[in-house]
């Protein structure tokens, strides 16, 4: 369809006519398609892992199959979504050329001192102009609300599995207290999501009415608020990932040391950030960093850590502590396994405790890969999207980390508590060892060597998600030979690392 009868002055009435249009009925139905979509990609590959693992009766491969076709055709249709919203945008679904129209009436707006309220042709380039900026905010929201579908789908199953747990088993006080950082960082960034759809929709209004599109007052406390709940996320998230990397080195003085150090670095140049961030300009000029994006460039919504010094230090700490703590779980994991192989050969089952490990340590490199990229994203523009060519923001790779870094934070807290709850119930069934593949049995055994193991947990806190290393307790190991290999209740030691 095309409109090549109208003059300058008709397009942007029927410009502004579709842009409301999109904005109070399409966008809202992408906005929830695309928290839909981030449940489904939590509780499909969830549910594929709790059939694949349950009884024998259940028909797993057709069960399993159908889900993933029903979340294969859902990315399909919210990815046809994405596509049929950008062409309403970019004009091309009427057939009206944006680039034509922006030099044409929205340039001469912008260099026109006064504006005559009556005169609709300005004042629709006026509407125009403004939903540009609500139009970069939407293609971040949207990557946003998929992620916070997926935590609310992962605080769910976090809670219910924990109510379960408590409920069966009598616990300390202290037992409460990472559940409880959980669920505040949940909650932050679940704000966080909600203030984000809250300027969206403030962004449309004021787009919509464009003779009374003025500076809000409330904008400088919602920014503040959105940088004062990523800061406190990000270093609960950093906190959890070093108390791990603690329990797994049994608090060793050094290992505690280290984590202070870090955790306390990060907390200070967060803290820094904030206070320059919110400084009066006249001072927080005097700090700006300056790299390689230009101005028009920059996130039309809040745009975190990359325009201060202060904020790319805090970034880069955070880097450091989460790859930190990634290589000493490795660590802990290859000395580990080289013991166990030493003394049970190296045929043996993984244990409970190696399999907490390299969970952690898989969940390590990709959150660190996520950071890594982040940070070079501050550096160096990856990819570059702008839903109205001249008078819009181009939104980047570095803007979609913004608005996903409030949700990841919280995501992979939660993914570790499921899934090492998970490990632990697909372990615990005898029954259904045949059904994993790192429970068989070895096919030969030294008939003169009979061990069993008690794992050491750290009973005070989350259950399996702090696990020190496996304990033999059974009198002595002894060779064919009559050879003790470990004594009863010595743990190898430590300093053979």
């Amino acid at each position: 369809m095309s409109l090549p009868r109208l003059n300058e002055t008709q397009e942007a009435q029927i410009l502004e006519v579709l842009f409301k249009s999109t904005a109070s009925s399409v966008a809202p139905l992408l906005l929830m398609e695309s928290f839909m979509m981030g449940v489904l990609c939590a509780c499909v590959p969830l549910a594929s892992y709790i059939l694949w693992i349950g009884p024998l009766s259940i028909r797993r491969a057709p069960s399993v199959s159908a889900l993933w076709i029903i979340l294969t055709v859902f990315v399909v249709h919210w990815v046809l979504s994405l596509r049929s919203i950008s062409s309403t945008l970019s004009g091309s679904s009427i057939g009206i050329s944006l680039s034509f129209f922006e030099n044409n009436i929205v340039g001469q707006v912008n260099n026109t001192e006064y504006i005559s309220p009556t005169d609709p042709g300005p004042l629709a380039a006026m509407s125009y102009r403004d939903y540009g900026a609500a139009w970069a905010s939407l293609l971040t929201l949207v990557t946003e609300t998929v992620l916070s579908g997926l935590s609310s789908s992962l605080f769910v199953v976090t809670a219910y599995m924990l109510y379960l747990q408590f409920r069966s088993e009598r616990r300390s006080y202290l037992a409460f207290i990472i559940p409880a950082v959980a669920t505040l960082m949940y909650t932050l960034s679940l704000t966080h999501w909600a203030l984000s759809l809250q300027s969206f929709h403030t962004s449309t209004y004021f787009a919509a009415r464009p003779q009374a599109m003025e500076k809000l007052p409330t904008a400088a406390s919602r920014e503040a608020a959105l940088i004062a709940m990523l800061m406190l996320d990000v270093v609960m998230s950093d906190a959890i990932v070093l108390w791990r990397m603690c329990v797994v080195w049994e608090r060793r003085r050094s290992v505690l040391a280290f984590a202070a150090l870090l955790l306390t670095a990060t907390l200070a140049l967060n803290l820094a950030y904030i206070v320059q961030r919110l400084a009066p300009s006249s001072t927080a000029d005097l700090f700006k960093y300056s790299n390689s994006r230009k101005d028009h460039e920059t996130l039309a919504p809040t745009d975190y850590y990359g325009n201060t010094i202060f904020g790319i230090a805090a970034a880069f700490m955070s880097l450091a502590s989460n790859a930190c703590a990634t290589a000493l779980v490795g660590l802990k994991a290859w000395w580990l396994r080289r013991h166990v192989s030493k003394y049970l050969g190296p045929e043996n089952r993984r244990t409970v405790v190696q399999r907490v490990l390299l969970l952690l340590i898989d969940s390590g490199v990709v959150y660190t890969a996520v950071w890594m990229l982040y940070c070079i994203s501050l550096y160096r523009q990856i990819t570059s999207q702008a839903p109205l060519p001249q008078y819009t923001p181009a939104v980047s790779a570095a803007d979609h980390l913004n608005a996903a870094i409030p949700q990841i934070t919280t995501i992979y807290p939660l993914i570790i508590f499921i899934f090492v709850a998970l490990d632990k119930i697909a372990h615990s069934r005898p029954s259904q060892s045949a059904l994993v593949g790192n429970l068989e049995t070895p096919r030969y055994r030294d008939p003169a060597i009979t061990v069993t193991f008690e794992m050491d947990v750290e009973r005070s806190n989350v259950p399996s998600s702090d696990i020190a290393y496996p304990v033999a307790d059974i009198g002595q190991v002894t060779s064919s030979k009559g050879e003790a290999i470990i004594e009863e209740g010595k743990k190898p030691d430590a300093g053979d690392i």
